[in-house]
């Protein structure tokens, strides 16, 4: 299975982590519903301990007083970070590279039982997240937030 997942690197930028729990019962038309059944995701690159994948656009983060490092909505950031998960290997059941009749891409089916992505999700399959601030040199390193 790693080899497939490293194989999506090749090539597509854009995936799907799809609920495996969810897919035949709220996802058989192929029709995202309501219930999150499935995630757009960037693939990023293997772990040890899992796979990462970027989640959304760079959000603003700005050092506290004390040193702490904190997300923030307002224009007035320090900085920019991209928002990572993190996705257990255990947590991936299967892994279509060449997509379904309704999307040509790789979809990653997977256990949602990790950190919910906002008040409308219960689960995700992402059981860390992680913030990558850019250098100028184009390397990503990562920030504790």
């Amino acid at each position: 299975m790693l080899r497939r997942i490293i194989d999506i690197n090749e090539g597509a930028s854009e995936i799907r982590l799809v609920d495996i729990d969810k897919y035949h019962k709220e996802y058989s038309s192929g029709v995202n519903t309501d219930n999150w059944v499935d995630l757009k995701a960037e693939f990023k690159e293997c772990c040890f301990d899992g796979v990462e994948f970027f989640m959304a656009t760079p959000v603003g983060v700005k050092k506290s007083k004390d040193g702490v490092f904190e997300t923030i909505k307002s224009t007035d950031h320090d900085f920019s970070a991209f928002p990572v998960g993190k996705v257990p290997y255990e947590w991936i059941e299967f892994v279509d590279l060449k997509g379904d009749e309704y999307h040509n891409f790789p979809l990653i089916f997977c256990k949602f039982k990790g950190l919910p992505k906002d008040k409308f999700q219960d689960k995700t399959p992402y059981k860390d997240i992680l913030y990558y601030k850019e250098q100028s040199s184009g390397h990503l390193i990562e920030i504790k937030i």
